[in-house]
């Protein structure tokens, strides 16, 4: 089960390593290449396998023609008369379909072999489109924690209180600006109505001053 193991090992290396990454994205890549090294290893192991398992069966079917000659040759001496003969082609018989037996167990067990190789091949394909799927979500998934660790590191760096003490600055500055504007037009407004209360009184002394003279000069006639 070595491709099941190499295979088990990878997926649990991607979720234990994600934390201490300085870069998913490369790492991601770099276990999606090792996955494509040992699919491919896989292949090669399978296709070897199937080589192997010909080579028996091409060893067996010759055992089976040399036990079946072996067979006739028997048959012919034992009917020319020549028993010794026959016995020794019946014993070369007998050793071929020994081997022919043990050539198809082995053929047997290679084809046992190659269908599990087969699963797993399967099951590391399958699990190598699911990886290759997750990357994109796994790679998004740490764009926001870098994200946010940068927003939680620009927030550590940030001085509240001088902040604060700044503001409150402005502010006082500002109501300062505030007051002396209003300061000034009251100042103003002040001004304007003494020169037209004073305009208004002099206005008043005049006519009431050309009444008196009038009276005066009224009197000094008569």
């Amino acid at each position: 089960m070595i491709f099941k193991r190499i295979r088990d090992l990878t997926v649990a290396s991607i979720h234990e390593g994600l934390d201490q990454l300085e870069n998913p994205v490369v790492m991601l890549n770099q276990y999606l290449r090792d996955m494509e090294k040992e699919i491919v290893a896989a292949e090669k192991a399978i296709t070897k396998q199937m080589t192997i398992k010909a080579n028996f069966e091409k060893q067996k079917n010759e055992a089976v023609e040399l036990m079946e000659k072996r067979g006739q040759q028997a048959e012919l001496a034992l009917k020319a008369g020549e028993e010794q003969l026959a016995k020794k082609a019946l014993l070369s018989k007998k050793q071929y379909e020994e081997k022919v037996s043990y050539y198809e167990e082995v053929c047997l067990q290679n084809d046992e072999k190659i269908a599990e190789l087969k699963d797993q091949l399967y099951e590391m394909r399958e699990k190598y489109q699911e990886m290759k799927d997750k990357k994109v979500v796994l790679i998004a998934r740490a764009n926001a924690a870098k994200t946010k660790q940068s927003m939680d590191e620009a927030m550590d760096r940030f001085d509240h209180e001088k902040a604060q003490a700044g503001f409150e600055r402005m502010e006082r500055k500002i109501f300062e600006m505030e007051t002396t504007i209003n300061l000034n037009r009251n100042k103003r407004d002040v001004l304007l109505n003494s020169q037209t209360i004073e305009f208004e009184y002099n206005e008043a002394v005049e006519h009431e001053l050309n009444t008196l003279k009038e009276k005066i000069r009224s009197q000094t006639t008569v």
